[in-house]
Protein backbone atom coordinates (compact mmCIF):
# COMPACT_ATOMS: atom_id res chain seq x y z
CA UNK A 1 0.00 0.00 0.00
CA UNK A 2 1.01 3.66 -0.43
CA UNK A 3 0.01 7.02 0.43
CA UNK A 4 -1.28 9.45 -1.96
CA UNK A 5 -1.66 13.12 -0.65
CA UNK A 6 -4.24 15.32 -2.22
CA UNK A 7 -3.92 19.08 -1.96
CA UNK A 8 -6.69 21.45 -2.43
CA UNK A 9 -5.20 24.91 -3.81
CA UNK A 10 -6.31 27.60 -1.65
CA UNK A 11 -8.39 29.49 -4.42
CA UNK A 12 -10.03 26.29 -5.34
CA UNK A 13 -13.71 26.77 -5.35
CA UNK A 14 -15.73 25.52 -2.60
CA UNK A 15 -18.15 22.12 -2.89
CA UNK A 16 -18.18 18.50 -3.57
CA UNK A 17 -16.05 17.11 -5.58
CA UNK A 18 -15.38 12.82 -7.34
CA UNK A 19 -12.18 12.43 -8.26
CA UNK A 20 -10.39 8.83 -9.47
CA UNK A 21 -6.70 7.84 -8.83
CA UNK A 22 -5.10 5.97 -12.19
CA UNK A 23 -2.59 3.34 -11.41
CA UNK A 24 -0.12 2.61 -14.23
CA UNK A 25 1.75 -0.92 -14.31
CA UNK A 26 3.63 -2.78 -16.56
CA UNK A 27 1.84 -6.28 -16.88
CA UNK A 28 3.63 -8.79 -18.85
CA UNK A 29 0.66 -10.29 -21.58
CA UNK A 30 0.43 -12.86 -23.84
CA UNK A 31 -1.87 -12.28 -26.56
CA UNK A 32 -3.31 -15.86 -27.34
CA UNK A 33 -1.35 -18.84 -24.48
CA UNK A 34 -4.75 -21.42 -25.40
CA UNK A 35 -2.76 -21.23 -28.99
CA UNK A 36 0.62 -21.68 -27.76
CA UNK A 37 -0.70 -24.16 -25.45
CA UNK A 38 -2.23 -26.48 -28.28
CA UNK A 39 0.64 -25.95 -30.47
CA UNK A 40 2.95 -27.28 -27.93
CA UNK A 41 0.05 -30.48 -27.67
CA UNK A 42 0.88 -30.94 -31.66
CA UNK A 43 4.23 -30.73 -31.38
CA UNK A 44 4.60 -33.22 -28.84
CA UNK A 45 2.16 -35.35 -30.65
CA UNK A 46 4.33 -35.35 -33.43
CA UNK A 47 7.33 -35.37 -31.40
CA UNK A 48 5.99 -38.84 -29.95
CA UNK A 49 4.84 -39.98 -33.68
CA UNK A 50 8.39 -39.35 -35.26
CA UNK A 51 9.59 -41.66 -32.10
CA UNK A 52 7.01 -44.18 -32.73
CA UNK A 53 7.67 -44.00 -36.77
CA UNK A 54 11.67 -43.89 -36.23
CA UNK A 55 11.22 -46.92 -34.13
CA UNK A 56 8.91 -49.13 -36.66
CA UNK A 57 11.47 -48.18 -39.42
CA UNK A 58 13.99 -50.06 -37.34
CA UNK A 59 12.30 -53.20 -36.33
CA UNK A 60 11.40 -53.07 -40.47
CA UNK A 61 14.97 -52.60 -41.50
CA UNK A 62 15.95 -55.50 -39.29
CA UNK A 63 13.51 -57.70 -40.87
CA UNK A 64 13.73 -57.07 -44.20
CA UNK A 65 17.59 -57.40 -43.50
CA UNK A 66 16.50 -61.12 -41.96
CA UNK A 67 14.39 -61.83 -44.96
CA UNK A 68 17.69 -60.90 -47.49
CA UNK A 69 19.67 -63.17 -45.80
CA UNK A 70 17.02 -66.23 -45.01
CA UNK A 71 16.12 -65.90 -48.78
CA UNK A 72 20.37 -66.29 -49.87
CA UNK A 73 20.52 -68.86 -47.28
CA UNK A 74 17.36 -70.69 -48.76
CA UNK A 75 18.50 -70.11 -52.54
CA UNK A 76 22.50 -71.76 -51.53
CA UNK A 77 20.29 -74.48 -50.07
CA UNK A 78 17.92 -75.07 -53.54
CA UNK A 79 21.08 -74.81 -55.41
CA UNK A 80 23.03 -77.95 -53.18
CA UNK A 81 20.01 -79.82 -53.13
CA UNK A 82 19.23 -79.68 -56.95
CA UNK A 83 23.28 -80.64 -57.36
CA UNK A 84 22.88 -83.48 -55.56
CA UNK A 85 20.17 -84.31 -56.84
CA UNK A 86 22.10 -84.08 -60.36
CA UNK A 87 24.37 -86.66 -58.44
CA UNK A 88 22.19 -88.91 -57.35
CA UNK A 89 19.87 -89.10 -60.69
CA UNK A 90 23.56 -89.69 -62.81
CA UNK A 91 24.25 -92.43 -60.44
CA UNK A 92 20.54 -93.72 -60.63
CA UNK A 93 21.00 -93.31 -64.64
CA UNK A 94 24.39 -95.23 -64.59
CA UNK A 95 23.10 -98.19 -62.18
CA UNK A 96 20.04 -98.55 -64.66
CA UNK A 97 22.22 -98.98 -67.53
CA UNK A 98 24.85 -101.48 -65.36
CA UNK A 99 22.11 -103.30 -64.72
CA UNK A 100 20.57 -103.70 -68.27
CA UNK A 101 24.34 -104.41 -69.55
CA UNK A 102 24.61 -107.38 -66.71
CA UNK A 103 20.99 -108.29 -67.50
CA UNK A 104 22.14 -108.70 -71.05
CA UNK A 105 25.30 -110.71 -70.03
CA UNK A 106 23.01 -113.04 -68.08
CA UNK A 107 20.77 -113.74 -71.36
CA UNK A 108 23.84 -114.41 -73.26
CA UNK A 109 24.90 -116.94 -70.81
CA UNK A 110 21.77 -118.46 -70.71
CA UNK A 111 21.90 -118.72 -74.33
CA UNK A 112 25.51 -120.14 -74.04
CA UNK A 113 24.48 -122.46 -71.29
CA UNK A 114 21.77 -123.61 -73.40
CA UNK A 115 23.87 -124.32 -76.51
CA UNK A 116 26.22 -126.26 -74.52
CA UNK A 117 23.64 -128.56 -73.47
CA UNK A 118 22.20 -129.05 -76.97
CA UNK A 119 25.93 -129.64 -78.48
CA UNK A 120 26.45 -132.04 -75.15
CA UNK A 121 23.49 -134.60 -76.25
CA UNK A 122 24.66 -134.64 -79.86
CA UNK A 123 27.78 -136.26 -78.50
CA UNK A 124 28.49 -140.06 -78.80
CA UNK A 125 32.19 -140.16 -78.66
CA UNK A 126 33.43 -140.44 -74.67
CA UNK A 127 36.14 -137.88 -75.67
CA UNK A 128 33.41 -135.67 -77.46
CA UNK A 129 31.38 -135.84 -74.45
CA UNK A 130 33.90 -135.24 -71.96
CA UNK A 131 34.79 -131.76 -74.31
CA UNK A 132 31.23 -131.18 -74.64
CA UNK A 133 30.34 -131.22 -70.74
CA UNK A 134 33.61 -128.86 -69.83
CA UNK A 135 32.17 -126.34 -72.41
CA UNK A 136 28.62 -126.43 -70.50
CA UNK A 137 30.05 -126.99 -66.94
CA UNK A 138 32.51 -123.37 -67.99
CA UNK A 139 29.20 -121.66 -69.70
CA UNK A 140 27.12 -123.08 -66.06
CA UNK A 141 30.07 -121.14 -64.33
CA UNK A 142 30.05 -117.97 -65.96
CA UNK A 143 26.05 -117.85 -66.54
CA UNK A 144 26.67 -118.23 -62.54
CA UNK A 145 29.11 -115.83 -62.07
CA UNK A 146 26.76 -113.17 -64.66
CA UNK A 147 23.50 -113.93 -61.98
CA UNK A 148 25.67 -112.88 -58.85
CA UNK A 149 27.18 -109.57 -60.40
CA UNK A 150 23.34 -109.10 -61.94
CA UNK A 151 21.95 -109.17 -58.20
CA UNK A 152 25.09 -107.47 -57.34
CA UNK A 153 23.60 -104.68 -59.96
CA UNK A 154 19.96 -105.03 -59.05
CA UNK A 155 20.84 -103.98 -55.22
CA UNK A 156 23.05 -101.24 -56.39
CA UNK A 157 20.35 -100.15 -58.68
CA UNK A 158 17.70 -99.78 -55.52
CA UNK A 159 20.12 -97.83 -53.08
CA UNK A 160 20.50 -95.61 -55.97
CA UNK A 161 16.73 -95.33 -56.68
CA UNK A 162 16.33 -94.63 -53.06
CA UNK A 163 18.91 -92.06 -53.01
CA UNK A 164 17.63 -90.36 -56.27
CA UNK A 165 13.75 -90.41 -54.51
CA UNK A 166 15.39 -89.04 -51.57
CA UNK A 167 17.45 -86.34 -52.99
CA UNK A 168 14.26 -85.46 -54.85
CA UNK A 169 11.99 -84.64 -52.00
CA UNK A 170 14.87 -82.68 -50.38
CA UNK A 171 15.50 -80.75 -53.85
CA UNK A 172 11.68 -80.03 -53.70
CA UNK A 173 11.45 -79.13 -50.23
CA UNK A 174 13.87 -76.79 -50.66
CA UNK A 175 12.15 -75.43 -53.80
CA UNK A 176 9.18 -74.74 -51.49
CA UNK A 177 11.78 -72.88 -48.62
CA UNK A 178 13.04 -71.25 -51.26
CA UNK A 179 9.35 -69.96 -52.59
CA UNK A 180 8.59 -69.24 -49.13
CA UNK A 181 12.00 -67.32 -48.27
CA UNK A 182 11.45 -65.21 -51.47
CA UNK A 183 8.03 -64.23 -50.71
CA UNK A 184 8.53 -63.24 -47.02
CA UNK A 185 11.86 -60.97 -48.92
CA UNK A 186 9.19 -59.43 -50.73
CA UNK A 187 6.84 -58.73 -47.96
CA UNK A 188 9.55 -57.68 -45.99
CA UNK A 189 10.39 -55.30 -49.21
CA UNK A 190 7.10 -53.68 -49.10
CA UNK A 191 6.83 -52.78 -45.28
CA UNK A 192 10.44 -52.27 -45.13
CA UNK A 193 9.77 -49.01 -47.69
CA UNK A 194 5.85 -48.69 -46.19
CA UNK A 195 7.85 -47.85 -43.17
CA UNK A 196 10.44 -45.71 -44.54
CA UNK A 197 7.69 -43.25 -46.24
CA UNK A 198 5.68 -43.23 -42.74
CA UNK A 199 9.04 -42.24 -40.86
CA UNK A 200 9.41 -39.41 -43.92
CA UNK A 201 5.85 -38.22 -43.14
CA UNK A 202 6.39 -38.52 -39.58
CA UNK A 203 9.88 -36.21 -40.02
CA UNK A 204 8.29 -33.88 -42.15
CA UNK A 205 4.89 -33.47 -39.78
CA UNK A 206 7.46 -32.81 -36.88
CA UNK A 207 9.01 -30.20 -38.51
CA UNK A 208 6.18 -28.81 -39.59
CA UNK A 209 5.17 -29.29 -35.96
CA UNK A 210 7.97 -27.43 -34.74
CA UNK A 211 7.51 -24.49 -37.09
CA UNK A 212 4.63 -24.16 -36.07
CA UNK A 213 5.39 -23.91 -32.44
CA UNK A 214 8.19 -21.42 -33.36
CA UNK A 215 5.66 -19.04 -35.42
CA UNK A 216 2.82 -19.10 -32.65
CA UNK A 217 5.03 -18.38 -29.52
CA UNK A 218 7.36 -15.80 -31.38
CA UNK A 219 3.34 -14.48 -32.40
CA UNK A 220 2.05 -15.06 -28.83
CA UNK A 221 5.45 -14.30 -26.73
CA UNK A 222 4.95 -12.11 -23.30
CA UNK A 223 5.13 -8.75 -24.04
CA UNK A 224 4.94 -5.70 -21.47
CA UNK A 225 1.80 -3.64 -21.60
CA UNK A 226 0.97 -0.42 -19.70
CA UNK A 227 -2.01 -1.37 -17.48
CA UNK A 228 -4.03 1.11 -16.09
CA UNK A 229 -6.23 0.52 -13.00
CA UNK A 230 -8.95 3.51 -11.50
CA UNK A 231 -9.53 3.66 -8.36
CA UNK A 232 -12.85 3.78 -6.29
CA UNK A 233 -14.68 7.45 -6.36
CA UNK A 234 -13.08 9.54 -3.94
CA UNK A 235 -15.75 12.19 -2.50
CA UNK A 236 -14.00 15.30 -1.27
CA UNK A 237 -15.63 18.18 0.16
CA UNK A 238 -13.82 21.29 -0.06
CA UNK A 239 -15.27 24.17 2.04
CA UNK A 240 -13.67 27.89 3.14
CA UNK A 241 -10.85 27.35 5.28
CA UNK A 242 -10.74 29.71 8.31
CA UNK A 243 -7.37 29.84 8.00
CA UNK A 244 -3.56 29.43 6.44
CA UNK A 245 -0.40 28.06 7.24
CA UNK A 246 3.23 28.36 6.47
CA UNK A 247 6.05 27.02 7.45
CA UNK A 248 9.52 28.34 7.84
CA UNK A 249 12.15 25.07 7.90
CA UNK A 250 15.20 26.49 9.01
CA UNK A 251 18.63 25.04 6.88
CA UNK A 252 16.59 23.38 3.89
CA UNK A 253 14.64 21.02 6.20
CA UNK A 254 17.82 18.68 6.76
CA UNK A 255 17.54 17.22 10.70
CA UNK A 256 20.46 14.64 11.98
CA UNK A 257 19.14 12.24 14.60
CA UNK A 258 19.01 13.14 18.27
CA UNK A 259 19.02 17.23 16.80
CA UNK A 260 15.48 19.50 17.22
CA UNK A 261 14.61 21.56 14.63
CA UNK A 262 12.68 24.49 15.63
CA UNK A 263 9.87 25.46 12.41
CA UNK A 264 8.14 28.68 12.16
CA UNK A 265 4.33 28.78 11.88
CA UNK A 266 2.37 31.23 10.56
CA UNK A 267 -1.15 31.65 11.00
CA UNK A 268 -3.63 33.79 8.61
CA UNK A 269 -7.42 33.97 9.53
CA UNK A 270 -9.86 34.72 7.83
CA UNK A 271 -13.57 34.24 7.25
CA UNK A 272 -14.44 35.34 10.60
CA UNK A 273 -12.53 32.83 12.51
CA UNK A 274 -10.84 33.89 15.47
CA UNK A 275 -10.01 30.81 17.46
CA UNK A 276 -7.22 28.83 18.20
CA UNK A 277 -4.97 27.20 16.05
CA UNK A 278 -3.62 23.29 16.71
CA UNK A 279 -0.54 22.09 15.08
CA UNK A 280 0.76 18.74 14.51
CA UNK A 281 2.53 16.39 12.37
CA UNK A 282 1.70 13.65 11.26
CA UNK A 283 3.53 11.14 9.86
CA UNK A 284 3.19 9.46 6.26
CA UNK A 285 2.88 5.12 6.79
CA UNK A 286 6.23 3.91 7.45
CA UNK A 287 7.59 6.67 9.11
CA UNK A 288 9.16 6.62 12.33
CA UNK A 289 11.30 8.16 14.89
CA UNK A 290 9.89 11.87 14.50
CA UNK A 291 8.24 13.62 17.51
CA UNK A 292 6.64 17.24 18.21
CA UNK A 293 5.91 19.07 21.41
CA UNK A 294 2.41 20.44 21.43
CA UNK A 295 2.20 23.96 19.57
CA UNK A 296 -1.49 25.49 20.34
CA UNK A 297 -1.39 28.78 18.66
CA UNK A 298 -4.05 31.20 20.75
CA UNK A 299 -6.51 33.16 19.00
CA UNK A 300 -4.30 36.92 19.72
CA UNK A 301 -1.68 35.41 18.12
CA UNK A 302 -0.41 34.29 14.33
CA UNK A 303 2.85 32.49 15.12
CA UNK A 304 4.33 29.69 17.19
CA UNK A 305 7.13 27.56 17.49
CA UNK A 306 6.88 23.83 15.99
CA UNK A 307 10.07 21.50 17.47
CA UNK A 308 10.26 18.69 15.77
CA UNK A 309 13.01 16.27 17.54
CA UNK A 310 14.36 13.53 15.21
CA UNK A 311 15.16 10.16 17.33
CA UNK A 312 18.28 8.46 17.04
CA UNK A 313 16.55 5.16 15.56
CA UNK A 314 14.13 6.78 13.14
CA UNK A 315 13.77 6.42 9.38
CA UNK A 316 16.63 8.19 7.66
CA UNK A 317 16.33 10.20 3.79
CA UNK A 318 14.22 12.81 2.48
CA UNK A 319 10.81 12.08 3.78
CA UNK A 320 7.92 12.05 1.46
CA UNK A 321 4.92 14.28 1.86
CA UNK A 322 4.99 15.14 4.94
CA UNK A 323 3.01 18.16 6.20
CA UNK A 324 2.38 20.45 8.95
CA UNK A 325 -1.43 20.82 10.01
CA UNK A 326 -3.57 23.29 11.61
CA UNK A 327 -6.32 22.01 13.13
CA UNK A 328 -9.34 24.53 14.33
CA UNK A 329 -13.04 24.36 14.84
CA UNK A 330 -14.84 26.51 13.12
CA UNK A 331 -18.15 25.77 12.16
CA UNK A 332 -17.18 22.18 12.59
CA UNK A 333 -14.00 20.33 12.37
CA UNK A 334 -11.30 22.16 10.38
CA UNK A 335 -7.80 21.41 9.07
CA UNK A 336 -5.34 23.12 6.83
CA UNK A 337 -1.71 21.45 5.66
CA UNK A 338 0.97 22.86 4.83
CA UNK A 339 4.05 20.77 3.06
CA UNK A 340 7.21 20.82 4.63
CA UNK A 341 10.56 19.33 3.38
CA UNK A 342 12.24 17.29 5.84
CA UNK A 343 15.52 14.99 5.17
CA UNK A 344 16.89 13.00 8.20
CA UNK A 345 20.62 12.25 8.60
CA UNK A 346 22.95 10.52 10.94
Amino acid sequence: EGLRRIFVPKDAPPGAYTVYLNSQAQESYERNPKAVAESKARQDQADADQKAADEANKLAVAAQTKAVNDAKAADDKSKQAAQAFQVADKALKDAQAATTKVEQDVKTAQDAVAKADADLKTKTEEAEIKAAQDVKTKAEADLKAKQDELAKAQADLKVKTEAQTKSAEEMKTAETALTQANEAKTTADADAKAKADALKAAQAAKAAADKNFTDISNANKAKPVNLTVPSTPVMIVVKEAPAEITAAVPGGGNLKQGATLEVKITVQRKAGFEGPVNVTLPLPPGVTGLKTEPLSIPPDQTEGILKILAEANGTEGKIENIVVRGEMDHRGKASVDAPVALTITK
